[in-house]
């Protein structure tokens, strides 16, 4: 694998309730379907939330020099500099803390059993009662018809849920995350129309070299790992690769993503789903320069979410946990995250 050179040191954990509806994502544009969404919450929304919380704060504009960049931009700065990466929430039942990568991966695999029928994995009826369908009509306001050639069915998150994650970052990060947070049950979490009111809570942080030594004794038993999110291939090597390695995924997929504000590309000079908003795709970008978003991304293509691999003796199981798979203009959002079974 290419190293994604994380230079994080400290592992914390994220605790985020609901208090409303909550659609994260990964809706069919397709009527007359049924519309999915993801089963847990992407890392990119937990990160656009927090950067959308430290704008409120301070806003856009960068302090002058001598006064110090303020938060936000510190925030950028280290997704520029790959200081920080945001994992996926997964939902919990109640009391119920995933404080360590074994309870992270084990409760995904939960998920997956519920809602997809896999069979590597037990479930409960709990996991089952964590998202609901619901049919949705779209309606004529000025006629009070109801369109009956849109109709589909809606299946997303219940409110009240409990979602457990880890942000891996430095201290300097951790200070202005817990800022952002305290802003969080004042403002919507979400995207393009899908929110919720949330409230979240940056858990006890365990040094990184620590958390990833459990992981390694804990993963020296397992033998399959697969994708919680996709793996972005693009300007990626498809790692993990190699003789005698088996894999099973329904093919390659493309994906696009909805992101606003300004951002740092996180490899410039690197061709990036991203670079059609500011520079053209593989033109050398200046590291102080930002990226302007506000539209969809290019569409990427990408190893699917659940796409299953066997592990070889020497793989580097911590570090793809912690670092994620693929593209890593996409890992620091959550993308290519791997689980083990």
């Amino acid at each position: 694998m290419e190293n994604q050179r994380l230079q994080a040191d400290t592992a914390f954990g994220v605790h985020l309730r609901s208090y409303g509806f909550f659609h994260s994502g990964r809706e069919r544009l397709q009527t007359r379907v049924l519309k999915r969404v993801w089963e847990h919450i992407p890392g990119g929304t937990l990160y656009g939330a927090v950067a959308a919380a430290l704008i409120r704060l301070e806003g856009l504009d960068e302090a002058p020099p001598g006064m110090g960049t303020g938060d936000y931009h510190t925030l950028l700065r280290a997704v520029q500099g790959q200081r920080i990466r945001f994992t996926p929430l997964l939902p919990t039942a109640q009391d119920t803390c995933l404080d360590s990568a074994q309870a992270y991966c084990e409760q995904a695999l939960r998920l997956h059993a519920a809602l997809y029928a896999d069979a590597e994995a037990e479930t409960s009826a709990h996991e089952q009662r964590l998202l609901h369908t619901t049919p949705h009509a779209p309606q004529n306001r000025h006629h009070e018809q109801i369109h009956e050639d849109q109709l589909f069915v809606l299946r997303t998150h219940r409110p009240c849920l409990d979602y457990y994650g880890f942000i891996f970052a430095t201290a300097q990060e951790a200070a202005l995350l817990r800022r952002a947070f305290q802003l969080f049950p004042f403002m919507p979490v979400g995207g393009r129309g899908k929110f919720s009111l949330v409230e979240a809570t940056l858990l006890e942080g365990q040094p990184l070299a620590e958390f990833k030594q459990t992981l390694t004794a804990w993963a020296a038993t397992r033998t399959w790992a697969r994708l919680l999110t996709p793996q972005v291939l693009q300007d990626a090597a498809l790692e993990p690769a190699g003789v005698g390695r088996e894999w099973v995924t329904p093919g390659l997929r493309r994906y696009r993503v909805w992101r606003t504000g300004w951002y740092y590309d996180a490899v410039p000079g690197k061709a990036s789903p991203f670079t059609a908003w500011g520079a053209g795709r593989g033109d050398e970008q200046d590291p102080d320069d930002f990226l302007a978003g506000g539209q969809e991304s290019d569409a990427v293509l990408a190893l699917p979410e659940r796409s299953r691999f066997s592990l070889k003796a020497g793989d580097d199981l911590a570090t793809w946990f912690t670092e994620g798979l693929g593209n890593p203009s996409w890992t620091y959002l959550g993308w290519g995250q791997v689980v083990l079974e």
